[in-house]
């Protein structure tokens, strides 16, 4: 009898242990989450604004950089790298104002640009050598926190230096334009808009004109 508490006790024993749960079982780990990636690719472009140098007139081109708004919340950083001949100078705002020659790197890891936003930064360029002159863009780019996606684009501006630049003050420069923050509209007159204006002036005018005549021959009737 004793023989058979003996063995009821321990099996009840036995089970219980093995339905509580184990001590050394061990929390699952959180889920890694998935890397930054672009639904979209980027919209990379190279703008030629004026293709000849002479002492009065700089090359100037426009490197522009989006990023699409389908990327939803993935920034787009990257890196800039310009190839500029011997004997020419870029001047733009992407490298502080100052004149560039030879390799100039501009990273923009740090100023990364929103979904939806489209950055435009404006070259110019002069040269001491005459002649056909190319200047190379290579542009890197990759969403924030994840470069094993990098994407690399190259890009090319042809110049014809007529005559050597003049010795005149540097070019203003253009700094970042955003998609989402250009202005909504609006009406201005500015001397494109002057000859609207005095249309508009006149339009008035010849209706009292038209008036005036109608109520005459109406008088003499």
């Amino acid at each position: 009898m004793k023989y058979r508490i003996g063995f009821v006790l321990l099996t009840v024993l036995t089970v219980l242990l093995l339905a509580s749960p184990s001590i050394n079982a061990q929390t699952p780990a959180p889920a890694t989450p998935a890397p930054a990636t672009f639904k979209q690719p980027p919209n990379i472009d190279l703008r030629p604004v004026t293709v000849e140098i002479s002492k009065s007139t700089d090359g100037q081109f426009e490197l522009v950089l989006g990023n699409p708004v389908i990327n939803g919340d993935v920034n787009m950083v990257g890196e800039v790298v310009l190839t500029i001949p011997p004997g020419m100078t870029i001047y733009s705002s992407i490298l502080g104002g100052s004149g560039g020659t030879g390799m100039v790197q501009s990273p923009f890891v740090n100023d990364p640009i929103r979904p939806g936003s489209t950055r435009v930064n404006t070259i110019f360029v002069r040269s001491q050598m005459e002649g056909m002159m190319e200047i190379t863009a290579n542009i890197t780019v990759w969403p924030e926190g994840n470069t094993d996606a990098a994407e690399m684009y190259k890009a090319a501006y042809l110049v014809e230096v007529k005559e050597k630049s003049g010795t005149r003050p540097a070019p203003g420069t253009v700094g970042e334009t955003s998609q989402s923050q250009e202005p909504s509209g609006g009406c201005s007159l500015g001397r494109a808009d002057g000859g609207m204006a005095l249309v508009l002036l006149m339009i008035p005018a010849l209706g009292l004109v038209r008036w005036g005549r109608r109520n005459r021959d109406i008088s003499e009737r």
